[in-house]
């Protein structure tokens, strides 16, 4: 019965998404050439209704990967449409010539992520066998790795942030269970919003979007029965607001000041003085450029931008970009010269977008324009069905290996873990805006991370 009220209420949800699309006089900005306005809400409708229904598939298999995916997918490839004027697109004038494409390249990347999860569920109907012992021995072992993490991050570059978000993600965990004592948690609320103060005081904002998307990831898994879980949740998503609406406004000025040898203190009067100075002249513009959707532009300008110079001004790669992935495995400790991740650097230098002298600026290169650059339309359409598979097999293989990973209403140790490395790779296949062999560079990390922990644990664990 209440599956049966969940999808009905999905269902109504969906319908009336759909009807608020194409009726409502909300999207009517004026933006969108007339001739381009039936397939930007078509773009809409898909993501909107992907999102709706992939929440039933979150509901069962507890992974909100899809669901992740779609809802930033609404904000990057769709409310960006209707809101940022051509002109205003980061990287240059937006061209709606290829919004038929991306329609296709997402139509095609659901419909192969949803068949990999029809293809995959049958094999998770089975039981669970508990495990009740470690309560506290895994984190032990996670926080010892985090100790670990600055000498380990020498051979191995990333391996600090995956270090502290799955602590992070522990100890959240253990606060959502309540699992953790007063101690624990204490140190919990503690060092979560130090990390959020970091990531605002150095003009992150997503930073600060992404840490709260991890933690929403494990809500999600680990249910809403927690009064104090609620209302931390709330408090974040509202912490998340306005850091994102204060930072897109002083995100020069705060950056730069981050890069000047200023104490922590220093850097919060700095804010507090921008802010001040910025109601005092009340600056007058029309607002786009310190908006968020104007940031979050940059995926869908980005392959406007590289359609119109490749191969017109700049050739073909033809998987050059991809070359790390053949030696992304290989440690430093046993590769000392290994290459370094400079993608942003040459397309921003091959493409004029920096200066050829300029080697501190980085331009991120999203994984569906790298696509195109590489092979064309074709490129773009084989990555949508590559991606389509990833997305749920990979993180999905994880739990495979502890039978009936999902049917079980206890959680032990090894749960935990994996649910934790699930929603981390969930945050970062969201952050598209990266090259896919750094993406695939950070699941490599969160699997070194897992395995040494996996085994600590099986040697520590009570015989």
């Amino acid at each position: 019965m209440i599956s049966f009220k969940f999808s009905g209420l999905i269902y109504l949800l969906a319908f009336f998404c759909v009807f608020f699309i194409w009726w409502s006089d909300v999207l009517n900005t004026g933006i969108i050439p007339d001739d381009y306005v039936f397939i930007s809400k078509l773009i809409l409708s898909l993501h909107s209704v992907v999102f709706l229904f992939s929440l039933k598939m979150t509901s069962k298999l507890k992974v909100p990967v899809l669901s992740l995916v779609s809802f930033f997918s609404i904000i990057n490839y769709g409310l960006v449409i209707f809101y940022i004027p051509s002109y205003k697109y980061q990287l240059g004038v937006f061209d709606y010539a290829i919004l038929p494409q991306i329609f296709f390249w997402f139509l095609l990347f659901y419909c192969v992520a949803i068949f990999s999860y029809l293809n995959l569920r049958p094999s998770l109907n089975r039981g669970f066998q508990v495990r009740n012992d470690g309560n506290y021995l895994l984190l032990l072992i996670i926080s010892m790795m985090f100790i670990l993490s600055n000498v380990i991050n020498i051979f191995i570059s990333g391996f600090y942030d995956i270090a502290t978000q799955l602590l992070l993600g522990y100890l959240f965990v253990g606060f959502i269970l309540k699992r953790n004592n007063i101690g624990i948690n204490i140190f919990f609320i503690s060092y979560l919003f130090y990390q959020i103060f970091l990531a605002a005081i150095s003009g992150f904002g997503y930073a600060v979007v992404y840490i709260i998307t991890f933690l929403c990831s494990l809500y999600l898994i680990f249910g809403f029965k927690s009064i104090r879980t609620n209302f931390l949740m709330f408090f974040l998503l509202v912490i998340s607001v306005i850091s994102l609406v204060v930072i897109s406004k002083y995100k020069v000025e705060i950056r730069e000041t981050a890069k000047r040898d200023l104490t922590n203190i220093e850097k919060i009067k700095s804010l507090v003085d921008l802010t001040s100075q910025y109601q005092s002249d009340k600056v007058v513009d029309d607002g786009i450029e310190n908006s968020l959707l104007w940031r979050s532009s940059y995926q869908i300008g980005a392959l406007s931008f590289i359609k119109l110079n490749t191969p017109s001004r700049v050739p073909f790669w033809y998987g050059e970009s991809y070359f790390p992935l053949l030696y992304k495995f290989i440690p430093r400790i046993i590769w000392k010269n290994k290459p370094a991740e400079a993608m942003g650097q040459v397309f921003g230098h091959r493409y004029y977008i920096t200066m050829q002298d300029d080697y501190g600026t980085s331009m991120n290169t999203p994984c569906i324009t790298e696509a195109y650059m590489n092979f064309s339309n074709f490129g773009m359409y084989i990555f949508a069905v590559i991606f389509g598979v990833m997305i749920i097999h990979f993180p999905l293989s994880l739990n495979l290996r502890n039978t009936g990973f999902y049917k079980s209403l206890l959680f032990d140790d090894l749960y935990i873990l994996d649910a934790i490395c699930m929603s981390l790779i969930a945050l970062y296949y969201i952050q598209i805006e990266s090259n896919f062999s750094m993406l695939i560079g950070k699941i490599i990390i969160i699997l070194v991370f897992r395995f040494f922990v996996l085994k600590l644990y099986k040697f520590l664990s009570p015989r």
